[in-house]
């Protein structure tokens, strides 16, 4: 890709198609890999999610010249950019995310956050149904390696909590003030080891019932034992934190990854007529004839399942899928 036009925000269009608007405007920058074959772009707000989009990529020739094979709908991009269409992870309740991370020495939060695969390359992840990581390790055998716990807390009432952390070693407890990991705020934190709930409370946070409130645990385990819990409790309870149980998964929600869309197409001939059957959600289209320079589909006026009787031209079908 030619460095100078592929890091233009210009070339780049993002649209919301569940929502049906533009969201260009949030794209706050383009970068790419050392040898040019990977952009990433980094938007300014969160996606919705669950919602679809697509993403429009003005014509980019390489270091030679070479322009790429343009793809997409035609209605949705009247000259034939590149289109690629994505869904938002999706929120799914009854569990957060649980990724543990490898190496280091010490029992200090900050050597999880300093090891290189911190954040983006845990060694193993899994969802999990509490904030509770003996759903993960439930013995000490693992030594040397730091967790962190993510997702989002959905409060059951609208009135103030208190949040308590117990960990074996060091931990720290963050809360954001809405759904939005940027907003993450430390509440609470053990620097030791081994503590029960109530030496380690945060403060009395207000909260809104249903509304997702993103939370994130660290913990860092150097040897020994190992664990990292969060327990909650209305600030007005009169219950020792010390007989909480971690966060169950009635409180607690998580983004996951869309399930694929599984579709099908299925084209067959009896004498002279035709039938075009396929599943999923997904529009038919078709083309006369298919070019390594670029192929021109449009919209299929074919019938789900009908029967037809083809004209002496050849034709190709294809199925586009969100």
């Amino acid at each position: 890709m030619i460095p100078g036009a592929v890091i233009e925000l210009s070339n780049y269009i993002i649209s919301n198609n569940t929502a049906g608007i533009d969201i260009s405007s949030t794209i706050s920058g383009v970068v790419t890999n050392d040898n040019g074959t990977t952009v990433t772009l980094t938007l300014n707000a969160l996606l919705n999610p669950g919602d679809t989009y697509s993403v429009d990529v003005s014509f980019q020739s390489d270091l030679v010249g070479n322009q790429p094979v343009p793809v997409g709908n035609p209605q949705q991009d009247v000259d034939h950019g590149v289109v690629m269409t994505f869904q938002a992870w999706s929120v799914s309740p009854g569990s957060v995310l649980f990724e543990a991370y490898g190496g280091g020495s010490g029992t200090a939060v900050t050597v999880l956050t300093g090891l290189p695969t911190y954040p983006n390359s845990p060694d193993l992840a899994r969802y999990i149904t509490a904030m509770d990581s003996r759903l993960v390790y439930p013995t000490d055998g693992r030594e040397q390696y730091g967790a962190r716990i993510t997702g989002y807390f959905i409060p059951p009432s609208t009135e103030e909590f208190t949040f308590y952390v117990r960990s074996d070693d060091a931990s720290e407890l963050w809360l954001s003030t809405d759904a939005n990991p940027a907003n993450l705020v430390k509440i609470a934190e053990e620097t030791g080891c081994c503590n029960t709930f109530s030496v380690h409370p945060s403060g009395s946070i207000p909260l809104v019932a249903g509304q997702r409130y993103y939370i994130q645990l660290l913990y860092r385990e150097g040897g020994g034992g190992d664990f990292g819990q969060v327990a909650v409790k209305p600030t007005a309870s009169a219950q020792d934190p010390n007989t909480l149980s971690p966060i169950p998964g009635s409180m607690l929600a998580s983004l996951v990854a869309p399930t694929p869309t599984v579709a099908t197409l299925n084209i067959q001939r009896s004498g002279a007529q035709v039938t075009v059957s396929w599943t999923g959600t997904c529009t038919l289209q078709e083309a006369g004839t298919i070019s390594s320079a670029g192929t021109s589909w449009g919209p299929s006026a074919v019938v789900n399942g009908v029967p037809f009787t083809p004209s002496g031209n050849q034709r190709y079908f294809r199925l586009i899928c969100p």
